[in-house]
């Protein structure tokens, strides 16, 4: 059709230039019968740009005007001393221009002039109508795209797939180069990311999450665009399209989706923007529920590892048995190998200690469990000590002891009995080894251990003065035979 008024007309080569008042979506078609350079003559220009939104009727740019210098295939027109010919249309907020360059001799008739309005309407109405049916067939392929995804990411029971599916899903929903997701865990700083290509999966290449975008996105708490005003970042590249989102769930920051595109700068429109938002849903939902289904599997563990050690305990009849039961359960919940017990009573203090399985003399403890010693005014205040990282040039009075041993990480808590007190102490040949979970299951354990060391001390008691009252009724049957002898 371009092709066909050009010709009608007499244009040496005309434009049209299509697009909207409310997105930056927008098209540029042109012909010429012979023009040297084509696709790098013939571009929207900004001058361009700022006439769609002021242009209300036909106007005239002649070759030595200033403004034809700002209009697209300028230097052609000007060499071959062309005139401009500026036909506007305007409907419900879309716009179009047709731009018809011809010779300065050709006069256009009445009928002609008073045709071309028209054909600029019906331009505009063809060039909307297409715009709405590519538009229906985005919406479609994206409405599958997104049901697809969803019913991965149901039937996904991997996280590291799961990271697959949104990237992969990602790029295909966006129609971009690169997409990228990063999963963070503040907790104990660990992150995990995924970016897919056109090529496939690129699970060691983390340059699109590891960038810029994404940890100003994930610091703003709010998602980035290329080329928004007021969000241009310094050293940006200008030919290059990308979107930012970060992952925001109920209790904070859980990482965050980054989408690319090469060489289109204004590639991102404001309906992709909104699907990087739907996906971005979809993935703090699905995180969230990981999150969730990790820690009811983690409360179920602990809940069974403190049911079977609440039972080795009850079942311990003196003091050494129930500390090598304790030893034998934390050994299998945490590998800890060394165990350490100190009970204070009101008549005497005993110390206990089991180092790979084996009860071992716990004398050479003495400087640890000092009474104004560090640990132990530790314990009085906060019930509770931590070291996951036994320094071996500084440490603490005693903790030669624990080095010597190979102990690289210990915990050691408070313990209150009825009539006595004391602490427990756990050490790992591991660094780092007492995580927050560990250190949950230690501090409930301390309720049992209690109770259980309270009933130990008193069968130990009750066997103690059972043997002296069969030690004394010996000794007065030995007199009495003695007697009657």
């Amino acid at each position: 059709a371009l092709r066909l008024i050009s010709i009608e007309i007499g244009a040496s080569m005309d434009f049209v230039y299509f697009g909207s008042d409310f997105s930056k979506n927008e098209s540029f078609l042109w012909y010429a019968s012979s023009v040297y350079g084509g696709e790098s003559v013939f571009v929207p220009t900004p001058a361009l740009s700022r006439m769609s939104f002021k242009l209300q009727r036909m106007s005239v740019v002649k070759p030595e005007h200033p403004i034809m210098e700002e209009m697209p295939a300028a230097d052609q027109a000007i060499t071959d001393k062309l005139v401009l010919l500026l036909v506007p249309a305007r409907e419900r907020g879309m716009f179009l221009i047709i731009g018809l360059y011809l010779p300065a001799e050709r006069r256009l008739t009445k009928s002609e002039i008073d045709s071309l309005h028209p054909i600029a309407t019906m331009f505009l109405s063809l060039a909307r109508g297409l715009q709405e049916k590519s538009q229906a067939e985005s919406y479609r392929r994206s409405l599958e795209i997104l049901t697809e995804i969803e019913g991965d990411l149901t039937a996904c029971e991997d996280p590291t797939h799961f990271l697959r599916i949104l990237s992969r899903g990602g790029r295909e929903l966006l129609e971009c180069d690169r997409a990228g997701i990063v999963v963070i865990d503040e907790e104990d700083g660990s992150f995990e990311g995924a970016v897919e290509t056109r090529d496939g999966l690129e699970m060691g290449d983390l340059s699109l999450v590891a960038g810029r975008e994404m940890a100003l996105s994930l610091e703003r708490g709010h998602a980035l665009y290329s080329m928004e005003p007021g969000e241009e970042l310094e050293g940006e590249e200008g030919d290059r399209s990308f979107i930012a989102v970060p992952l925001i769930g109920r209790k904070g920051r859980l990482g965050a989706l980054i989408f690319e595109k090469a060489d289109q700068p204004n590639f991102f429109g404001e309906f992709k923007r909104r699907l990087a938002h739907f996906l971005a849903g979809q993935a703090v939902s699905v995180l969230e529920s990981y999150k969730e289904g990790a820690k009811l599997e983690n409360a179920a563990e602990e809940t069974k590892a403190l049911l079977r050690l609440s039972r080795r305990l009850s079942s311990s009849l003196t003091l050494e048995e129930m500390g090598g039961g304790l030893y034998k359960e934390l050994n299998h919940i945490m590998g800890a190998e060394f165990v350490l017990l100190s009970i204070d009573g009101r008549e005497e203090s005993r110390r206990l200690a089991w180092w790979k399985g084996e009860k071992e003399d716990a004398s050479g403890f003495d400087e640890l469990l000092a009474t104004h010693g560090p640990l132990i005014l530790t314990l009085s205040r906060a019930g509770k000590l931590v070291r996951n990282n036994l320094n071996t040039v500084l440490r603490g009075p005693g903790e030669d002891e624990l080095a010597l041993k190979g102990i690289r990480s210990y915990m050691a808590v408070a313990l209150q009995g009825e009539k006595n007190k004391g602490m427990l102490l756990v050490g790992s040949p591991h660094g780092g080894a007492f995580t927050e979970n560990e250190i949950d299951i230690i501090e409930k354990a301390t309720g049992p251990i209690n109770s259980a060391l309270a009933a130990s001390l008193r069968s130990e008691g009750l066997q103690a003065r059972m043997g002296m009252l069969e030690g004394m009724c010996r000794d007065q049957e030995e007199n009495c035979r003695a007697f009657a002898s």
